[in-house]
């Protein structure tokens, strides 16, 4: 069916055409004004055929990830930017629309697909380039691409900036709110889109792991909400998405954190998932590597009194030395329990890490979820789209992640990496040049740090 809407502007203009909406989901969701407030959300009987339904097309989506995973770093890495295509044209066509009379507005869909893309260039562009340049391949050694990849950020505003100048010699009378509105929805997308995918890429050159494990604690706090919710749910937990409970969401952190525990100690004993690759110029269609595994990933023998004074000690620090000499017992309340002190435990340090992504992914990660529910709640829509059998669209399973991931790269260069965080992201940068451009970058900060009187000499021996 088609929706029509008019945008009812603050002073009436003449001849303004309506303006219709067309390729929306069909399926319509009931506003959160339709359940009252505080009531539980109304429970659906058991289908079998949909729950098979969606069962095997889970089981499908867990098969394609083990798959692409299979290929190594490489694989991952593109299958993250297909899920970004994809996401950003479910995004776009949500809500899309044409003027009546047969009218389209102007270049819509042209201007957001080349914005997109221009995202795609600047964020992804230099990499590829350079990576090919490494490899010597022929077609890098012509003029045109020697441009591209030597002059990228000028190639990127020149492409953004022609866009722009479509998009405004577009403006129609009449549709300029509507006009407007979409032009900034295009790069809200861009930027929840490109930019926290981005993030993930960079997670997996840190190693496999950092996109695996956290890709696992959403799948599994969303499951296990979703089986508390069903089991025990009561109390909705906010208005924007009525089905979730709170009971869902308290069963799915404690579900979470110790799968987070657990399964990361597991993923730990795997070099394919724990070895770094910081670039992928030896890669063909796999990468293969081989590291010596980092000390977070082995285990190592505690005492209790050793981990509850790793625990405490950054909580004793945020006590005001004023309150501690005033409390008589503050000594007492924080210490050790008695006896418990020489007990020993084997624990690798990545378990530690597990319960802070886990945590991060049950307290924080369904947000993702909500703030995907109220957009499709604005445009009355069930689902993104319906590319997954019983699932809804791509944006609907992955809606959780790019947050994820995000996270997990502010996470891991600030408490994980041995580097400052800013080392950190000056050398993920680092890595998307050309050697040659290594090679001058290099030469520059030995001229800057010579000037200062380093021995630029002596810094460099290893």
């Amino acid at each position: 069916s088609t929706y029509i809407v008019r945008y009812e502007l603050n002073r009436p203009q003449q001849n303004a055409p309506p303006i219709r909406l067309s390729n929306m989901p069909k399926t319509v969701d009931p506003s959160p004004a339709a359940t009252p407030s505080g009531a539980p959300a109304p429970k659906k009987k058991f289908n079998f055929q949909d729950f098979t339904i969606r069962f095997v097309a889970g089981m499908s989506m867990v098969g394609l990830f083990f798959l692409v995973l299979s290929g190594g770093h490489i694989w991952v890495s593109s299958f993250v930017i297909l899920l970004e295509l994809l996401v950003f044209r479910e995004i776009l066509e949500l809500g899309y629309v044409s003027a009546a009379n047969g009218g389209r507005v102007p270049h819509y869909r042209t201007t957001s697909w080349g914005v997109f893309l221009t995202g795609l260039y600047f964020t992804y562009g230099k990499s590829i380039l350079a990576h090919f340049d490494d490899r010597g391949a022929d077609w890098m050694k012509s003029p045109p691409f020697q441009f591209l990849l030597r002059h990228h950020s000028f190639v990127a505003f020149a492409m953004y900036i022609t866009l722009f100048m479509i998009f405004v010699a577009g403006l129609n009378p009449g549709n300029y709110t509507f006009q407007l509105i979409q032009f900034a929805k295009t790069h809200v997308a861009l930027f929840l889109v490109v930019m926290q995918a981005n993030f993930s890429i960079l997670n997996i050159k840190y190693g496999l792991f950092w996109f695996v494990l956290p890709a696992q604690l959403v799948v599994i706090n969303d499951t296990m909400a979703y089986v508390f919710g069903r089991l025990f749910g009561r109390t909705p937990i906010l208005a924007v998405s009525p089905k979730k409970t709170v009971e869902g969401y308290i069963g799915g952190l404690f579900a979470t954190l110790l799968w987070g525990f657990f399964i990361s100690r597991v993923l730990a004993q795997y070099p394919f998932l724990t070895c770094p690759k910081s670039d992928f110029t030896d890669c063909g269609w796999a990468c293969a590597v081989t590291c010596d595994p980092s000390p977070i990933f082995l285990p190592q023998e505690y005492t209790l009194a050793a981990l509850y004074a790793g625990l405490m000690d950054p909580l004793r620090s945020l006590v005001p030395a004023a309150l501690r000499g005033y409390s008589e017992y503050y000594a007492d309340a924080m210490a050790m329990p008695a006896g418990l002190g020489a007990v020993k435990v084997t624990l690798a340090p990545i378990q530690g890490h597990g319960l802070v992504l886990a945590g991060f992914a049950s307290l924080i990660g369904p947000f993702g979820g909500f703030f995907a529910s109220g957009l499709k709640r604005a445009f009355k829509a069930k689902d993104f789209a319906d590319i997954i059998p019983g699932h809804g669209g791509v944006t609907d399973r992955v809606d959780c992640q790019f947050l994820m991931g995000f996270f997990t790269y502010v996470y891991l260069i600030n408490f994980v990496k041995v580097n400052a965080p800013d080392v950190e992201n000056v050398l993920s940068f680092f890595l998307d040049l050309s050697v040659v451009e290594q090679q001058e970058l290099l030469k520059g900060i030995a001229g800057i740090l010579a000037a200062k009187g380093v021995n630029v000499s002596k810094l460099l021996e290893l």
